[in-house]
This record gives C-alpha cells, sequence and structure tokens, in this order.
C-alpha cells in the first residue's frame, strides 16, 4: 500500500475513486469540485488537495485534505478532511491516511463526518467539539435593538470575502461602534425547504451575538430566514432553537476562541460544486 498526493496530473484518478464513493452526487460534480481546489491551491499557495491510497498499482481510496495557510481566524495552519473513501477489500489500511493528515497541521477539523468515520476520528485525536447548531429566526430576531450595521462594501477582509463570494456564498461586514468592522461568511442553507444561512466565518461571536438584530435584519432583507450557528444545546443563545443533528464539528488542535473559522473547508468549495438554488 501506498500513499500518493493528488497532483494536478492526478485529478482524473481521485475524481473516479470519488464517484464510485460517492455516486449519490450528480455528474460532473467531482470534476467541478477538484478543478476548483486545484486552482485555488495553485492561486493561494495552499498544500496538497488530498491523497490517493493505492494498492499494486490500483487507487483503492481518497481523502481530501482541504488546505487554509494560517490567517482567518485560525492561528497556524488548518486542514480540513472531506470526502474520504477506501474500497472494502482495503479498509484494513484507511487510518494510514487520516494518520498523516492528523500529523499535518496545527488544527485538523471535520466538519462533516458519517457516524464511522466519527469513531475512527475519536481514535485518532480528532474530539467531537460541536453536536449541534442553534437556529435564529431572523424575522423575530429584527427586532431586537442595534446600532450596528452590515455592509456589503468589503471593507475587512477583502480577498477572504471576495474569494467566498465568488463561490456564492453571502458576505458582508458587521461595523459597529469604535468603527469596529468584522467580515462575515454565511453559507445558504435550507431547513425544511425554508432559506436561510449558516455562518461560517465570523471573528467575534460575541461581537456577533451583540449585534444580532441588525444581522437579523440584513439577512431577513436578503431573503434569509434563519441563520444557524454550530453551537452544543448549553451555548445556545435565548430565542433561539436547538438542532441536535444539524452541524457536527470535529477538531485536533484548539478550534479558535469565541470565533468560527470554517473559510476554504469543504462548506465552501462543495457549495461552488453544487449546481441549483441556495
Amino acid at each position: 500500500m501506498q500513499i500518493e498526493i493528488i497532483t494536478s496530473g492526478a485529478l482524473g484518478r481521485a475524481e473516479a475513486v470519488l464517484c464510485r464513493g460517492f455516486p449519490q452526487r450528480p455528474p460532473g460534480f467531482w470534476n467541478r469540485l477538484l478543478k476548483a481546489l486545484s486552482a485555488y491551491r495553485e492561486a493561494r499557495g495552499a498544500g496538497p488537495i488530498g491523497t490517493l491510497l493505492v494498492d499494486k498499482g490500483q487507487d483503492v481510496g481518497v481523502l481530501l485534505t482541504l488546505d487554509s495557510p494560517g490567517g482567518g481566524a485560525s492561528a497556524g495552519r488548518k486542514l480540513n478532511l472531506s470526502s474520504w473513501y477506501v474500497d472494502q477489500r482495503a479498509r484494513f489500511f484507511a487510518p494510514l491516511m487520516l494518520r498523516a493528515a492528523v500529523a499535518a497541521a496545527d488544527l485538523v477539523t471535520d466538519l462533516s463526518p458519517t457516524h464511522d468515520v466519527e469513531a475512527l476520528n475519536e481514535r485518532l485525536g480528532l474530539a467531537g467539539r460541536v453536536r449541534g447548531s442553534m437556529i435564529v429566526p431572523t424575522l423575530l430576531d429584527s427586532f431586537r435593538p442595534s446600532r450596528a450595521r452590515l455592509s456589503l462594501d468589503r471593507q475587512a477582509g477583502d480577498q477572504l470575502l471576495a474569494d467566498h463570494a465568488a463561490m456564492g456564498l453571502v458576505c458582508a461586514t458587521l461595523l459597529s461602534e469604535g468603527g469596529v468592522a468584522d467580515p462575515l461568511i454565511f453559507l445558504p442553507t435550507r431547513l425544511r425547504g425554508v432559506p436561510g444561512v449558516r455562518l461560517i466565518y465570523c471573528p467575534n461571536l460575541g461581537r456577533l451575538q451583540l449585534h444580532r438584530g441588525a444581522v437579523a435584519r440584513f439577512l431577513a432583507g436578503q431573503g434569509r430566514m434563519f441563520l444557524e450557528i454550530e453551537a452544543n444545546r448549553a451555548d445556545t443563545w435565548p430565542g433561539a432553537l436547538h438542532a441536535p443533528s444539524r452541524c457536527r464539528v470535529f477538531a485536533s488542535g484548539e478550534l479558535p476562541a469565541d470565533a468560527i473559522d470554517h473559510s476554504y473547508t469543504e462548506l465552501t468549495f462543495i457549495h461552488q460544486a453544487t449546481p441549483g438554488p441556495t
């Protein structure tokens, strides 16, 4: 068994394994995703986009490792594990891929593990940090007072917001007292067919909560009926609902304190590669 880095010349090989492992994805999905990841790696100087598990010249497994070279709300090198699949006959060697990935970064996250992968994550040092999310109804929250406002002008985090806006995400800057400007990134999502957003980047959750009325008014004006924020039940804000099965966050290393940083992760690139309304 060998572990090989997915180079630009191996995108087709990785696509073939991903199509085999995740046949529910629409035609062309993995091709679009791999090309987007490869373009991001080249433009931002990020690390390899993943690895292939090879047995006797045959590709039997794949693991995407989405790399963000520091910056944002995270310190050090951040690595997000995604889209892991190994053929049944090679499952015994699957942990080798995860061990190699976990050792390669200061912070490793897995944002959408299956139940089987959750157990393996914990054996390899990725602890379950968040189990669930809070759902904030924007129409109700819009009545909360706040002197802050949200702007579509990219006054903070220019490159960060520009990159994610190009992926189809909702990006804005929260402008509050004292000239503080917080870049915010929201992932379009749905709950029982109702359009909303999930918060995937915020450098200061305390400030966001303080100005949740202004955030809600902005999102309601965008036609988003709820704001979803990953949170354990004990951390759910007053007036919000808790959905225990909506989000799972596993991590090795320290997550940002009072912040969320899922920039340049599977959540963003998968959204970019998925056609259809959001």
